[in-house]
């Protein structure tokens, strides 16, 4: 029998409170303060509140949904969804948030920031239409990734920093709003020349 702790291992708390394991095999581990730990069979990856965005370090709770979305609830911060590419978003999102449709989950850009392009995913449970634009600080159209409906799955739409004549736009903060006909979330990303 093998005993993994703080001292031995990449655990980042001795008090483990959640376990998931997903389809790969990689343990998914809830910590009581230490945030979230990966464990692959040999080596560790750790996301907290310093590191990854998860919005509470104590981790109560972890599942796995069928498309191998890790489901975490904090003591604190909510619910957050996490992905293997590394993206990490909360279902209480931030101000801009005007409503979080129950059968769209959008997932926080990555990298971001960027450069030269980023890669917007997101996941529909049924059959939806999903409208991505890109804009500016300003609130002006910057470009329409997508506009169409989707089938149920998992997506994911590229942004090269271009605008919608295929000309680089500036470093800076941009948003992009994602749309369905049950609501809409905004996020926002930036991109480093």
């Amino acid at each position: 029998m093998t005993f993994y702790n703080r001292s031995n291992s990449g655990l980042p708390d001795n008090r483990v409170i959640a376990l998931a394991v997903d389809s790969a095999g990689n343990k998914w581990i809830g910590t009581f303060g230490g945030g979230l730990a990966k464990f692959n069979g040999t080596d560790w990856e750790v996301y907290n509140t310093q590191n990854s965005g998860l919005p509470h370090d104590r981790i109560l709770d972890i599942a796995i949904d069928p498309v191998g979305n890790k489901w975490i609830g904090t003591k604190g911060g909510g619910l957050a969804v996490y992905r293997e590419e590394g993206i990490l978003i909360t279902a209480v999102e931030e101000e801009h948030s005007i409503k979080l449709a129950s059968n769209f989950l959008p997932f926080q850009s990555y990298p971001n920031p960027f450069n030269p392009s980023t890669k917007i995913s997101f996941s529909v449970l049924k059959q939806s239409y999903v409208s991505i634009v890109i804009s500016n600080i300003l609130g002006e159209l910057v470009w329409e990734l997508t506009n169409q409906d989707y089938s149920s799955g998992v997506y994911e739409v590229q942004w090269n920093g271009t605008n919608s004549e295929d000309v680089p736009v500036s470093s800076g903060v941009y948003f992009y709003r994602m749309t369905t006909v049950e609501g809409s979330t905004m996020k926002k990303m930036i991109l480093l020349r």
